[in-house]
C-alpha cells in the first residue's frame, strides 16, 4: 500500500468522537504495516481562513504523486479547488463522520454555504469513508454517487474487565459528550430537573472550552434548576477515570440532536449499560434496541418519563441490564475496523 496522508484540522488529541476515530484508525492501520503522516491543518476548518487554505494547498503540492491522501469532512470547505488541481496526481478519499452543514448551531445561510462547499470537494474526490450507514445515506440524498461510498463503522476500546449483572436499582447516570448546542445537555437537564424526586446523580464528562458560552449556560440552568448537587460537570478526564466512571453507572444518557454514529454508546454498551438516548441520526442503527430506549429530540418531558418508568421498574431495568452485559461481549474492536478501512482503501491501491 502507498503511504497514507492524513489531513486533519486541529488537534488530533481532541477528546470528540470524529478525533478518537482518526486516532484509533491510524493507529490500527500502523499496526497493519501502512506507512502514516498526519498533516494538520489550521483549526479554522470548516470555515477556514485564506491563510488556512493557502497552507493547506502547500500540503497537497508537497505530497508525492501516487500517495493515498485521506482528509477528514471537517476540512473539506474550501479545498475543492486545490483538489482539483491534484485530481490525477494524488489519490483522494475523504473521511465524513457526518454531513458538516448538519452541524447545529448554524445559520441556514452558513449550512448552505458548507453545504455546497462540502458537496464540491467531495465531487473531487476517489473515495469517501463513512463511519455509519446513516451518513452514507445521508451523502446519497445530496447527490454524492453511491458507488464511491463505503462505510466503516468505529470499533470500540475494551474495557479492562468485563462488566457483571447489577441488582440494584439504578441511581448513577453518566453522560459522555462535549458540551455544545448538538448534544443537548439542556434536554438532559430538564428531563431530570422533571424527576427531581427520584434518588439519582449525574456525572458529565465532556470538553468546557469548545463552547465556552454553551458551557456557562448549562451551568447556569443546573443552578436555575437547583441541581447542582446532583449533576457532576466534570469537563475532560483521563482514560483511567473514565473507565471507572463508565463502571460505576447504573445508566447511560444521550440527548443529542444528531449524531453520524455515536461512538460513546458503543462504548456504554461495552460496559453493559441499558441506554437511554435520542433518535438522532445514526442512534437507532447504533445502539441493540433489546438494551435502549429512544426518545423523539428536543423532548425532555418524554426523555425525564423514559427515564422515570426505568428507574421505578425492577422488571424493565434487570431486563435492559441483562441484555446489555449480553451484548457488550458481541462489540467489534478497533483493530478489526482499521482491517476494514484497510480494505475499503484498496481501490486507492491500485490506481
Amino acid at each position: 500500500m502507498q503511504p497514507i496522508h492524513f489531513l486533519v484540522p486541529g488537534d488530533i488529541s481532541t477528546a470528540t468522537g470524529g478525533y478518537a476515530y482518526d486516532r484509533a484508525i491510524m493507529s490500527g492501520l500502523h499496526r497493519l504495516g501502512a506507512e502514516i503522516e498526519l498533516h494538520t491543518l489550521d483549526a479554522s476548518f470548516p470555515m477556514p481562513s485564506h491563510l488556512a487554505i493557502a497552507a493547506a494547498s502547500n500540503i497537497l503540492a508537497d505530497i508525492p504523486a501516487n500517495h493515498i491522501v485521506l482528509i477528514d469532512g471537517l476540512a473539506l470547505p474550501g479545498l475543492a479547488p486545490i483538489l482539483a488541481r491534484h485530481r490525477n496526481r494524488i489519490n483522494t478519499a475523504a473521511l465524513i463522520h457526518h454531513p458538516v452543514a448538519l452541524e447545529t448551531g448554524l445559520s441556514s445561510l452558513q449550512s448552505k454555504q458548507l453545504g455546497s462547499a462540502e458537496y464540491a470537494a467531495l465531487a473531487e474526490v476517489q473515495l469517501v469513508l463513512c463511519t455509519s450507514q446513516w451518513t452514507a445515506d445521508a451523502l446519497c440524498k445530496l447527490g454524492i454517487e453511491a458507488q464511491k461510498l463505503r462505510v466503516v463503522v468505529p470499533g470500540t476500546e475494551m474495557p479492562a474487565h468485563p462488566p457483571k449483572a447489577k441488582n440494584n436499582m439504578p441511581r448513577n447516570l453518566l453522560c459522555v459528550a462535549t458540551i455544545t448546542p448538538r448534544k443537548g445537555h439542556d434536554v438532559l437537564v430538564r428531563a431530570l430537573a422533571s424527576i427531581r424526586d427520584l434518588d439519582w446523580h449525574l456525572d458529565c464528562v465532556g470538553s468546557f472550552t469548545r463552547d465556552a458560552d454553551h458551557t456557562q449556560a448549562i451551568s447556569q440552568l443546573i443552578e436555575h434548576e437547583d441541581l447542582g448537587a446532583r449533576i457532576t460537570l466534570h469537563g475532560e478526564v483521563s482514560n483511567k477515570q473514565l473507565a471507572a466512571l463508565y463502571s460505576a453507572a447504573d445508566v447511560f444518557v444521550l440527548a443529542s440532536q444528531l449524531e453520524g454514529f455515536g461512538m460513546v454508546l458503543t462504548e456504554a454498551q461495552a460496559y453493559g449499560l441499558p441506554i437511554i438516548a435520542t433518535r438522532a441520526g445514526a442512534v437507532p442503527d447504533t445502539v441493540s434496541q433489546a438494551s435502549a430506549i429512544l426518545v423523539e429530540r428536543n423532548s425532555p418531558d418524554e426523555f425525564g418519563k423514559t427515564l422515570e418508568r426505568l428507574m421505578t421498574n425492577a422488571p424493565l431495568w434487570s431486563k435492559l441490564r441483562a441484555t446489555a452485559v449480553a451484548r457488550s461481549k458481541l462489540i467489534r474492536t478497533w483493530q478489526s475496523a482499521a482491517i476494514e478501512f484497510q480494505n475499503a482503501l484498496a481501490p486507492l491501491c491500485s490506481t
